[in-house]
């Protein structure tokens, strides 16, 4: 099971001892994560270290905009991007799964190991038959050499705004 198989549909997910139930957020968890967006984009203005205090009401008065113009709505940009991130992801299966008593921590090392079997699979699969493994990437809009170390795009490396997305460090002024 992939984790895009676990929100198509409802599905059990066995892990430390109790069976999960995850689906598709609801309308309310769409929100809450929704919620959650705004909120990092919030607190990343609030650690950052301001030369010019201006500067970080600017900074302040380009999010209140953009929370206005619903960038962060789930389903958007940057509600997609961050939900390629296993931060991201995490953060869902927990408001998820937050009815079943899955922390947010639990919900971390959920997705890590889901990272790792995925992880493990294509790499069997890259082992015992490289034309099946190269098909699959295909499928998933991969180049055939993604996983290769001469890959342009090695698994390694991330564009800027997923890696921004996943460590914090995004500049609320470059959105």
């Amino acid at each position: 099971m992939t984790l895009a198989d676990i929100f198509n549909s409802p599905s059990t997910v066995p892990f430390e001892g109790v069976d999960y139930k995850l689906r598709q957020p609801t309308l309310i968890e769409q929100g809450l994560y929704q919620r959650w967006l705004e909120q990092r984009a919030y607190d990343a203005i609030e650690r950052r270290t301001y030369q010019d205090r201006g500067q970080q009401e600017v900074d302040r008065n380009n999010l209140n905009r953009d929370v206005a113009a619903g960038v962060y709505e789930w389903g958007g940009e940057v509600c997609c991007n961050a939900l390629r991130t296993p931060n991201g992801l995490a953060k869902l299966v927990g408001i998820v799964c937050q009815d079943q008593g899955l922390s947010d921590a639990a919900a971390r090392r959920l997705v890590d190991l889901k990272l790792k079997e995925i992880a493990a699979a294509l790499m069997s699969k890259a082992t015992a038959d490289p034309n099946s493994l190269r098909a699959t990437l295909a499928s998933l809009g991969l180049p055939e050499d993604f996983l290769s170390s001469n890959s342009p795009t090695p698994p390694s490396s991330t564009n800027s705004a997923t890696s921004e997305a996943s460590t914090g460090t995004r500049s609320p002024s470059s959105s």
